[in-house]
């Protein structure tokens, strides 16, 4: 079959995939939504009419958006039963997004351009399937594979900057150790100088946007004092700069984009990382973790670690304004992602309100490493504006934020080709490591978006030995195999902890 058959049989299955997982989240809002109504029922207003229409209404259109609020209203959207719309609607989407993605055009360059990547394919998959190991040890009397080669590469990336002899400039850190003790949730983590987002101050930002005029507001010394006996200033912070934020820019290499990994903003930093997003201007913001209101947070402060507080404002219409940076929800989207929720920002300067940008916020909490095909439609997002970064964050901004990443990484490498070299996953994840410390930080994480990968190239893999050894041709063999039952474990280990 010719690729662009192949490819739209790929989009046809992620479509089906889409609107499965968008009626399942429809389904659990709708009865988290009947179950909270009977309850204030029974224990608030026993004696009252009290629907789920009348109650829940108003909190579904701020917490999910319109469209969604209106389907778990009425039970259909635009007169259509809510399957028919949703594929209708996720068919629009890849269609809409396709034109920019070269992901999915891949085959329209040229014939010799499709060849190579396929070439690249086929050695993907061999090299992947070599990986594969099989034994009767781990279930007697099966023939199963174990995966220890991988777990091999993964202690490699373990030990990486213990084996490897880097330069100084890799090794710096010294705004990290600057600022450790109030602006990183984890003082183990750390941030590397030459890849770490240097926040500027407000005037130097302002001073490079067309037509703003901001000698009103900001003046020099000289304008205050005089020539003559100015006064000499110093940081204000008797700890720290101003210019820190945990974050580093991971770019180059195969990845047409930029990417900014950082962690999730404490309640110390909040004013910090919206400084950033106005500074740097990202498209989107990819949160992958959950959030917690401050005014339910522990007196104690363990939240800070471990949580992440609503830093933004979470009701349409509303606005916060951080340290001269305002925040403006301009409404909330449940319907265009089926697991993430996505609000619609509006961010600028007090001196200059003219000057607006405009970000989405994808929220959701990622637990599940059973799911494959969320990061290729988010990715896909973050493709459409080269110009503009894509600000990722989880707890940490280290493992959740560097598999998203990693897999962008390995996905575009494959696109784009390069040196032939031995080790693929290990060669990419360092490329990572190298700009955000700590990425893919379990071997979980590892597999996961080795797994995302061959869900992409499936359609591909043309050798009948290699789909045998990766898992294509049965669901509990090869690599797929093995993979779920690691994630069982995986799944077992995280509960009892």
């Amino acid at each position: 079959m010719y690729p662009r058959v192949l490819i739209a049989e790929f989009e046809k299955h992620e479509v089906k995939e889409a609107v499965k997982q968008c009626m399942l989240k429809m389904e659990e809002i709708k009865n988290e939504a009947e179950t909270r109504t009977s309850l204030i029922k029974e224990m608030v207003f026993p004696k009252m009419e009290f629907s789920y229409h009348t109650g829940e209404e108003h909190s579904l259109r701020n917490k999910h958006g319109e469209q969604l609020a209106n389907s778990l209203m009425d039970g259909e959207m635009c007169g259509q039963p809510v399957p028919d719309y949703l594929t209708k609607y996720y068919t629009s989407e890849y269609q809409r997004l396709k034109p920019r993605d070269p992901l999915i055009n891949w085959f329209i360059p040229s014939a010799g351009h499709t060849f190579e990547l396929i070439s690249r394919i086929q050695g993907f998959a061999a090299y992947i399937a070599k990986q594969v190991k099989f034994s009767l040890l781990i279930e007697p009397g099966h023939f199963r594979a174990h995966l220890s080669a991988f777990s091999e590469q993964f202690n490699d990336l373990q030990c990486f900057f213990d084996c490897v002899e880097l330069t100084p400039e890799e090794l710096s850190q010294r705004a990290f150790e600057a600022n450790r003790l109030l602006k990183a949730r984890n003082q183990k983590v750390e941030c590397a100088d030459h890849s770490r987002v240097v926040l500027h101050r407000a005037e130097e930002i302002l001073h490079k946007i067309p037509g703003a005029n901001i000698n009103a507001n900001f003046h020099k010394p000289s304008d205050i004092f005089g020539d003559l006996d100015i006064p000499q200033f110093h940081p204000c912070d008797a700890y720290g700069t101003g210019d820190f934020i945990h974050a580093n820019y991971v770019a180059g290499g195969p990845l047409a984009n930029k990417f900014i990994c950082t962690q999730a903003p404490m309640k110390s930093t909040m004013n910090d990382f919206w400084r950033m997003a106005y500074q740097e201007q990202p498209s989107y913001i990819f949160m992958l973790c959950d959030a917690v209101d401050i005014a339910n947070q522990g007196a104690m402060g363990t939240e800070e670690v471990d949580h992440c507080p609503v830093y933004w404002p979470k009701i349409p219409g509303a606005s916060i304004e951080y340290d001269n940076i305002v925040v403006k929800n301009v409404g909330v989207d449940g319907i265009t992602d089926p697991l993430f929720t996505i609000t619609k920002l509006e961010i600028y300067h007090t001196s200059v309100p003219s000057h607006v940008i405009t970000i989405e916020h994808f929220r959701w909490d990622w637990q599940d490493y059973h799911d494959i095909h969320w990061p290729l439609r988010l990715l896909q997002k973050s493709r459409q504006s080269t110009s503009r970064p894509t600000i990722i964050h989880c707890v940490d901004g280290c493992g959740r934020t560097g598999t998203l990443v990693y897999i962008e990484v390995l996905l575009m490498q494959l696109l784009r080709g390069t040196e032939n070299y031995e080790h693929p996953l290990l060669t990419c994840a360092i490329f990572v490591r190298l700009q955000r410390r700590y990425a893919i930080e379990h071997y979980i994480q590892y597999l996961y978006a080795c797994r995302v990968l061959l869900h992409f190239v499936q359609p591909f893999i043309e050798s009948k030995f290699h789909r045998y050894v990766l898992g294509y041709s049965f669901n509990d063999s090869g690599f797929i195999g093995r993979f779920e039952d690691l994630l069982q474990i995986w799944a077992q280990r995280t509960i009892l902890q």
